[in-house]
């Protein structure tokens, strides 16, 4: 239990410590494209699912595919690798330090 306890803190602590506006926006308008596909891909995943419980990999084409292209595309940009990389760094780093923090003194 101690563990989620300092994930928890440290997760909550970087926010606080790095502007995340830039990163926010970059993802909000990558992601504006794909608006509404929710309803699409439960569509698709129930209709594939009913067909074959046991079917291969997923490659739905369509809309679909198009909107998880354009994610992935999202995630690639470079301003959102850099605010993703820092916010990782930060996140081991404040970790570590809940981490320390909460070891008996030696």
């Amino acid at each position: 239990m101690a563990a989620i306890g300092t994930a928890h803190d440290a997760l909550e602590a970087v926010p606080r410590e790095m502007d995340l506006r830039l990163l926010r926006g970059a993802l909000a308008d990558g992601l504006s494209e794909v608006r509404g596909l929710s309803r699409t891909l439960i569509r698709y995943a129930r209709d594939r699912f009913r067909r074959d419980s046991t079917a291969g990999p997923l490659d739905p084409g369509g809309a679909v595919g198009d909107g998880a292209d354009t994610i992935a595309a999202t995630l690639r940009r470079p301003e959102i690798v850099r605010g993703l990389a820092e916010f990782d760094r930060r996140f081991d780093a404040r970790l570590a330090d809940v981490r320390q923090a909460a070891r008996p003194n030696q």
